[in-house]
């Protein structure tokens, strides 16, 4: 069966509803309708967090209820099984192995400047080898979460790495996450706040081809390794970098 929603597609097999709230009653639909939660709070309401009409904003998925991406390129953001629930800042899509969420190849244009903002809340953390793709531009930008709690951002290249410190990221805690590149640095900030830098060498990324979130874009015939498990929100890619001041005002707990 396909469903439409909002103007994008998502297949829904038949399948059991993730575990993501203690009531079945706190569940979104899976047509995007909005129910309300078990202890009465409207998750309706307006969020906080903005698609503005800025052309360097190149995808702003808020998962109000469907997978829309409301930035000025309007791209055809796709999925399998989706499931969306309250989140911190309105709704959020729950991910899993199964639903990892994806636009088209060949819609992201290219840029040697970016940031890349999501909300994660984690149901579980990698463990041993194991990392979990917030969202991936293959041999491009990506956010990864990696064991005991470290987030990866990358760039251009296997030198263009950059770790935070262990435990800014746990379990059932929504975190902001965001990455900056520029010319000649590389910075990472967890809930507004800067978390690590370094420098890097000038390079213009290609963005040419699929960007997925909550897994690896390996290729677009094996797309979804390292799954992550839980709930994304306010994903927005810029091809433009952030001021410290806007990178605190998206944040969950930035105080300026």
């Amino acid at each position: 069966m396909i469903v439409w929603l909002a103007g994008c597609r998502a297949a829904n097999p038949a399948y059991t509803p993730f575990q993501i709230a203690a009531d079945a009653s706190d569940l979104s639909r899976a047509d995007g309708v909005v129910e309300p939660t078990s202890d009465g709070n409207d998750f309706s309401r307006v969020p906080a967090i903005t698609c503005p009409a800025d052309n360097n904003l190149i995808l702003c998925c808020r998962f109000e209820g469907s997978l829309k991406d409301e930035s000025p390129s309007k791209l055809n953001v796709q999925s399998g099984t989706v499931r969306f629930a309250p989140g911190k800042d309105g709704q959020a899509v729950r991910i899993a192995a199964d639903s990892m969420v994806h636009t088209p190849m060949g819609v992201v244009p290219a840029s040697a400047h970016a940031t890349l903002e999501a909300w994660i809340s984690p149901s579980t953390l990698p463990e041993g080898s194991q990392r979990a793709g917030v969202l991936d531009h293959n041999s491009g930008y990506s956010i990864f979460v990696y064991p005991s709690g470290v987030i990866r951002c990358g760039g251009v290249g296997a030198m263009e790495l950059l770790y935070s410190p262990p435990g800014l990221i746990r379990a059932g805690v929504w975190s902001s996450v965001a990455c900056v590149v520029d010319d000649n640095t590389m910075t990472l900030w967890v809930d507004g706040v800067l978390k690590a830098s370094q420098a890097k060498q000038p390079t213009t990324t290609m963005m040419g081809t699929e960007v997925v979130i909550g897994a690896n874009n390996v290729d677009s015939a094996n797309p979804d390794l390292d799954p992550f498990d839980g709930m994304v929100d306010n994903v927005r890619i810029w091809h433009s970098i952030r001021t410290p001041a806007q990178i605190c005002a998206a944040s969950l707990n930035c105080q300026p």
